[in-house]
């Protein structure tokens, strides 16, 4: 199955592009009205295309798309410093082969994308909300090639920086590629906890 999976560039420098406009917004229409529990990110006002330095796509060989996920900075953050992983999403035939397919986007799509965004990538980061983040992230590190490139977080980091709000505040798993000065705001998780 694997060996018939693909990535393909669908939106570079916030400009979708004209083969996958189609496909791409059909399905993302479909993902938004789902009972997926993060259906609203996917509604197209949400998902913010345009902000997205490349989107990219894996497909199978009959050109379905099977998974997606962004590199977004959207003017949130310092220049060079981008959310990897954004807005990922995986078919839910996959999702449901536990172990068949752990951590899909990070292990097919984000190399790739490491590699054709290198010169204007200087720090990348992937990130969970909760608490509870810490040990999916430590999880998730263990998967990348170089395990020790890549920090967690100390505190949870405002995400969101424009909405004050719980849900914006969230650990990240972060990798410096370039110097870059970026000195995001942080709370412990009992600050968290007061916020609404």
């Amino acid at each position: 199955m694997q060996a018939e999976l693909r990535v393909v560039n669908a939106v570079k420098n916030g400009i979708i592009s004209i083969e996958w406009r189609a496909p791409l917004l059909k399905l993302l229409e479909r993902i938004s009205q789902s009972s997926h529990r993060m259906a609203g990110n996917y509604r197209l006002e949400n998902i913010d295309l345009a902000g997205h330095l490349s989107f990219d796509l894996l497909v199978n060989g009959k050109n379905e798309i099977v998974s997606f996920a962004g590199v977004y900075n959207g003017g949130r953050y310092p220049e060079g410093v981008f959310r990897i992983l954004n807005r990922a999403w995986v078919e839910e035939t996959l999702r449901v082969q536990h172990g068949a397919f752990p951590f899909l986007t990070s292990r097919l799509i984000l190399p790739v994308q490491l590699e054709n965004l290198k010169k204007e990538l200087k720090v990348v980061f992937v990130s969970r909300d909760r608490p509870s983040a810490k040990f999916f992230l430590r999880k998730w590190r263990l998967q990348q090639p170089e395990p020790a490139q890549w920090q967690i977080s100390e505190k949870m980091v405002h995400v969101v920086p424009e909405v004050d709000r719980a849900g914006c505040y969230q650990y990240i798993c972060y990798r410096k590629l370039q110097p870059v000065e970026w000195h995001p705001v942080e709370i412990t998780e009992s600050e968290w906890a007061k916020k609404p």
